[in-house]
């Protein structure tokens, strides 16, 4: 094993211990010689990866993150275009098509999520998902005869409403099927959104 390989290789080690400690105990309560212990590596390789827990922790859901966007790579290029060509109906995208894949993905891996949604801004997420707007959502936007200083008000309202949606069903453990809270938050948006759309072609602040 070539040292790029063992470093990576014990890396995953502690991407691994750091999750199973997760499902047993509160992230605030999780030590260093807790996760060297699971993952059979001393105190001196620990910091020689990382400076603190929180790290180990952003790696993990760095990791996961990657996992769940190469889900939709092929999407990117058939979003862009629809961008392009001002395709409303492919530019909705709180539908069961991209959901679904999202949910799915959350319920699987609910423990590291769970603790994703508690550490929101210290992983750095509110950064990932600005550059997801200014990518994606504004263009998006763009196409819709919305004021423009509505925009990022209506990207807020949905994005931060379907978020506190999923982050209810993880605190209650994905109980529910992933398919009903699909129907549901399509259900509480789809509508508004295109009335939102028609209601604010009318006004001009």
């Amino acid at each position: 094993m070539t040292n790029v390989s063992k470093y990576k290789y014990t890396a995953e080690l502690m991407d691994m211990a750091l999750i199973d400690l997760l499902s047993k105990k509160d992230f605030e309560y999780i030590t260093v010689k807790e996760i060297c212990k699971k993952a059979g590596v001393n105190r001196s390789t620990f910091y020689l990866h990382y400076e603190t827990i929180d790290d180990l922790l952003s790696e993990c859901m760095e990791y996961m993150t990657g996992i769940f966007l190469s889900y939709f790579e092929g999407e990117k290029e058939k979003l862009k275009s629809a961008i392009n060509k001002g395709d409303k109906d492919s530019l909705f995208l709180i539908t069961p098509q991209y959901i679904m894949p999202y949910l799915n993905f959350i319920k699987e891996n609910q423990t590291i999520f769970k603790v994703g949604f508690a550490h929101y801004d210290t992983l750095g997420f509110s950064k990932y998902f600005s550059s997801i707007k200014k990518e994606f959502i504004e263009p998006i936007l763009n196409n819709y005869s919305i004021n423009h200083k509505h925009k990022m008000y209506v990207f807020e309202f949905y994005f931060m409403g379907m978020m506190a949606v999923i982050g209810k069903w993880l605190a209650e453990g994905c109980t529910i099927p992933p398919e009903e809270i699909t129907e549901l938050i399509t259900g509480l948006t789809k509508t508004p959104y295109e009335k939102a759309d028609s209601t604010l072609q009318k006004t001009d602040l």
